[in-house]
């Protein structure tokens, strides 16, 4: 199912810290990210590239920290934006990127949880950032690089899906019977706890014309699958259709990044 997006859920903010080179927020239901960006600027000897620019990515939950769990997506982030951007661009220079999680919804989650089961919900310590987090991270990126003026060959735009199960139903002509699964992108914080599977992806999206309109039915844009990350145990027309999905939510919020402006 495709949750359709519109601006009472979807807000994007431009230059939101005058500290910086380029800032945005991205806010997507009960979730934000602000993401700040310093440079291009002199990085040290150390981190000095001789043909490129250095990538220095930190993330942040609410509460701080730099855990490991922060500084694994972290890595992940450095490896997708670096396909990206062009740092042959800047040698011998440092973009620092620094992304904050402003909110992450879990009084809504907790509320719903406890009025359904009359208890809270099981912490998981294992995950610092759910998939909505990190594609609000993602997109909240792309949106700093465009503001601070870095090139890049496409802009990335991210989306993810969950995966939850509905009732038994029958095969045709047998007595098996197999759970239903039920699809849907941009999940509110109490999908993503009961999901039974997870897929958050992002595409680089390319070949449209800046000085044209950008219009929801433009045919123009290519989309090119540059991250995927999911959980769970899942047949292949499963990631197919989530994969799908994931391909036009991610075009919307694409549409709306650029529209932003």
């Amino acid at each position: 199912m495709m949750r359709e997006i519109s601006n009472s859920t979807l807000r994007i903010e431009r230059d939101v810290s005058k500290l910086a080179h380029g800032s945005a927020s991205f806010t997507l239901g009960t979730c934000s990210v602000v993401t700040s960006i310093s440079g291009p600027m002199e990085a040290k000897q150390r981190d000095e590239q001789a043909e490129n620019a250095t990538l220095d990515f930190s993330v942040n939950g609410l509460k701080g920290g730099n855990g490991i769990s922060q500084r694994a997506w972290a890595a992940s982030l450095r490896e997708l934006f670096s396909s990206v951007v062009l740092l042959h661009m800047h040698p011998r220079s440092l973009i620092r990127i620094s992304s904050q999680l402003a909110s992450e919804g879990n009084n809504s989650l907790t509320a719903s949880y406890f009025k359904k089961n009359h208890s809270l919900p099981p912490l998981d310590r294992g995950a610092a950032f759910q998939p909505s987090h990190k594609a609000a991270c993602i997109n909240a990126t792309s949106v700093a690089l465009i503001v601070s003026g870095i090139p890049c060959k496409s802009t990335v735009a991210s989306a993810c899906c969950v995966s939850i199960e509905g009732r038994y139903e029958s095969e045709t002509g047998g007595d098996r019977r197999q759970r239903r699964r039920n699809l849907t992108t941009h999940p509110t914080p109490e999908d993503e706890h009961t999901a039974s599977n997870t897929w958050l992806m992002a595409f680089a999206f390319s070949g449209h014309d800046p000085s044209q309109p950008l219009q929801e039915s433009s045919t123009d844009l290519s989309a090119e699958l540059v991250y995927c990350e999911a959980t769970g145990a899942f047949s292949d027309d499963l990631l197919l259709e989530a994969t799908n999905l994931c391909r036009e939510a991610a075009r919307q919020v694409y549409i709306a990044i650029r529209q932003s402006g």
